[in-house]
């Protein structure tokens, strides 16, 4: 900036953004210089984690391509979290393909239905949670997220 607080024009040529540029700071190969944004934090925060694992478990559906039941999600969770976590830090983590089934409909034909792995299904809960917790309240500022009806 100039001294007069106004940015140079060479400043306003660079572009915003390069490729390559990295929104925290750190190497993504090194697992200890990424410290999550503060909305990843939310959505890693062990309260957020565990109302998803209610919610998961409670919402059962069928398995993923991998045969992970949600029964089976806590154990797994507790293996695995380590390693799933800087995943999702590092911006590594991919969701593993579908299960496509054909479900029947009422006229008798039938349509596809993409069926996510128990642990996708997870990690999409608990994002979705956190942007509830964000997006909620500017659409129905009376009703409280964490309401009940």
């Amino acid at each position: 900036m100039q001294g007069n607080g106004m940015a140079s024009a060479k400043q306003l040529a660079l572009p915003l953004e390069q490729p390559g540029d990295e929104p925290v700071s750190g190497n993504r190969e090194d697992s200890h210089s990424v410290q999550p944004s503060p909305w990843m934090a939310r959505v890693l925060s062990r309260d957020n984690l565990n109302r998803v694992l209610k919610q998961v478990r409670r919402n059962k559906g069928a398995p993923g391509i991998d045969g992970m039941t949600v029964d089976e999600l806590p154990d797994y969770l507790r293996q695995h979290w380590p390693e799933i976590r800087q995943q999702l830090l590092q911006q590594t983590y991919r969701p593993k393909p579908v299960r496509r089934v054909t479900i029947p409909k009422a006229n008798g034909g039938s349509r596809p239905l993409g069926i996510p792995t128990v642990l996708d299904r997870f990690i999409q809960q608990a994002i979705a949670q956190a942007i509830q917790q964000d997006w909620e309240p500017r659409f129905h500022p009376h009703v409280s997220v964490h309401s009940t009806t």
